[in-house]
């Protein structure tokens, strides 16, 4: 073979090496090597085509997603109407809130001021879901049990809400002490002293056990039932205030009676004291009534 026909055959063999090192395997897809190639959103190798995943052409499968909230309320409705407590009163810094899905990739965790009451995770699968929280004071003490959201299976476009609500149960610490502050009215919303003719009244307050508390209410009534001066609060906000009471549910007695002593109205009402002076006022609305069989705790 002459030098030329000798260098045009070389020539030939080197286009064709290098035409058959870039064509992969038979074409020039590299799609389901399990690399991501120029050219390509994903490449999951031989799991391509899984539903949610990358499909067989590595492209990227656009898949549904929602919002998850996990919020926290201290104290709330701990009785009908209670408003919860403060952060400040509870002494409370520091919220961890953990999110929980169905694989343990799937968890998320945050920590938030207490005040903020809940924590927003984007862009969330479908799946089974439940939060955790935890109330820490400021230096990482935690003053509650860890409580969980009840599971649920979330999928999108609906976004969802998972909550939890601290009851006093569920505080480690239970040496708070609160004020509670006692509004009396007499058969109705408006009703005095002087409009419904009760000229004494009587406070008696038990405690979550039934046993009476001792003390003195602002007005000096005390709590043994003993009676005393019907009082009028001048406004909304001027009651009988108790002071230094250890914190939780309570019953109070409120009787009134007539010029002739006789019992003429009662009411008995369960109340939360929470920690701290700002509890809000209760209203003790007392019924006409004859006796206290409506108004004694079982």
């Amino acid at each position: 073979m002459s030098a030329g026909a000798k260098g045009s055959a070389l020539s030939s063999a080197f286009i064709l090496a290098i035409s058959l090192g870039t064509s992969g395997c038979g074409g020039d897809s590299l799609c389901g090597n399990g690399t991501i190639d120029k050219g390509e959103e994903c490449d999951e190798g031989s799991k391509n085509g899984t539903p949610g995943g990358c499909t067989t052409t590595c492209t990227l499968t656009s898949t549904p997603t929602l919002n998850v909230q996990v919020a926290y309320q201290r104290l709330v409705n701990e009785v009908p109407g209670y408003g919860g407590s403060a952060c400040s009163d509870l002494g409370i810094a520091q919220a961890q809130v953990v999110l929980f899905g169905p694989t343990d990739a799937d968890m998320q965790m945050v920590s938030l001021t207490c005040a903020s009451n809940s924590n927003i995770w984007s862009n969330v699968a479908a799946g089974s879901y439940h939060g955790s929280v935890t109330l820490f004071d400021a230096q990482q003490v935690a003053l509650t049990k860890t409580l969980s959201t009840t599971p649920m299976t979330l999928s999108p476009p609906t976004n969802a809400m998972l909550s939890v609500d601290f009851h006093q149960t569920d505080f480690i610490k239970q040496d708070y002490t609160g004020s509670m502050y006692i509004v009396p009215e007499w058969g109705s919303a408006s009703g005095t002293c002087s409009s419904a003719a009760v000229t004494k009244e009587s406070i008696k307050l038990f405690n979550s056990s039934g046993a009476v508390v001792s003390g003195m209410t602002s007005k000096g009534h005390s709590l043994d039932g003993a009676e005393g001066t019907c009082f009028t609060p001048s406004s909304s906000t001027d009651g009988e205030q108790i002071d230094n009471l250890p914190w939780g549910h309570y019953h109070v007695q409120l009787v009134g009676r007539d010029s002739s002593d006789a019992i003429s109205y009662c009411k008995l009402i369960e109340v939360f004291v929470g920690p701290g002076v700002a509890n809000a006022a209760v209203e003790v609305l007392a019924s006409p009534a004859t006796d206290l069989s409506g108004c004694t705790p079982n």
